[in-house]
C-alpha cells in the first residue's frame, strides 16, 4: 500500500493525517499497520469479531462474514477500512 492509499484508508476511517505534521518515522509506523503481510491478520481479526457478533451484523452486512477467507470479495483496501473504522471494537 502506498502513502496515498494509506492516507485514504485513514480518511475513510475518519482520521485526518495532515501531510506536514507527520514525521517520516510516524508515517512509516502507520504504514506497517496495514502492510500486505498484515492484511491476512487484519482480515482474521475482523472475521472473529464479525462471527462473534453475527446475530446482529448479518442484518447489515451484504456478505457472509468470511473476512479471513482468501475467496472473500472484499478488496484489501475495503477490509483495511473496515478494520480501521472498527478497530476499537475489533481489538478488544
Amino acid at each position: 500500500m502506498n502513502r496515498t492509499e494509506l492516507r485514504q484508508m485513514y480518511r475513510i476511517a475518519g482520521l485526518l493525517i495532515p501531510k506536514r505534521t507527520l514525521s517520516e518515522e510516524q508515517l512509516t509506523c502507520m504504514e506497517t499497520t496495514l502492510t500486505p503481510s498484515n492484511q491476512q491478520v487484519i482480515r482474521e481479526k475482523v472475521q472473529r469479531f464479525v462471527q462473534a457478533n453475527w446475530s446482529v451484523l448479518k442484518e447489515t452486512l451484504d456478505c457472509k462474514g468470511n473476512c479471513g477467507d482468501s475467496e472473500n470479495r472484499c478488496s484489501d483496501a475495503q477490509a483495511a477500512s473496515c478494520y480501521l473504522m472498527n478497530q476499537g471494537a475489533v481489538d478488544n
